[in-house]
């Protein structure tokens, strides 16, 4: 007769599990609040850039002349402008956001959404700057935060992260 055996989980072996404690002790710690920020900003974007699309091209076509030759390009203008659009927000709001942070010997690691690695020396420049706060609401669960990190081999780089998740000492 086979015996139950219970596996402890990640999560629950050595304490809360936050953004903090995972940054001291190492590894990978997945930024889910900033990706939940994040996605729901570019969610709330898309429906309301539909929206003020379905508008205008009921605009176009409710017009006097909806057979024109004007509608074609008028439409493809629309058309072009709400995918300029569309591929801006995503730039904003999902492409700074990174999936996670690795914490490993000498240097931070942040595995950003479409899939680079931006490493950082673990050293005296590495700064961490806290631009801006967000609380708990509609498009987050958790506190989140835009950090500046710099260092001296690089150009300022922006994060929308979880409160804590870089774990360094915010100015």
């Amino acid at each position: 007769m086979a015996r139950a055996v219970r596996i402890a989980r990640a999560e629950a072996v050595g304490g809360s599990g936050g953004p903090a404690e995972a940054a001291a002790t190492g590894g990978f710690t997945p930024n889910l609040g900033g990706l939940t920020r994040a996605g729901r900003l570019f969610a709330l974007f898309v429906v309301l850039l539909g929206a003020s699309y379905a508008v205008f091209l009921g605009l176009l076509f409710g017009g006097p002349a909806p057979n024109s030759s004007a509608v074609a390009p008028s439409i493809e203008l629309l058309t072009a402008l709400a995918a300029l659009l569309l591929v801006s927000a995503f730039w904003i709001t999902l492409a700074r956001t990174p999936r996670g942070v690795e914490r490993r010997t000498g240097r931070l690691v942040v595995v950003e959404f479409l899939g680079g690695r931006r490493v950082f020396p673990s050293d005296a420049t590495l700064r961490f700057t806290v631009e801006n706060r967000y609380g708990t609401g509609f498009l987050s669960d958790v506190p989140t935060e835009m950090v500046a990190v710099q260092s001296a081999r690089g150009p300022v780089r922006h994060y929308l992260v979880e409160r804590d998740l870089l774990g360094g000492p915010s100015e």
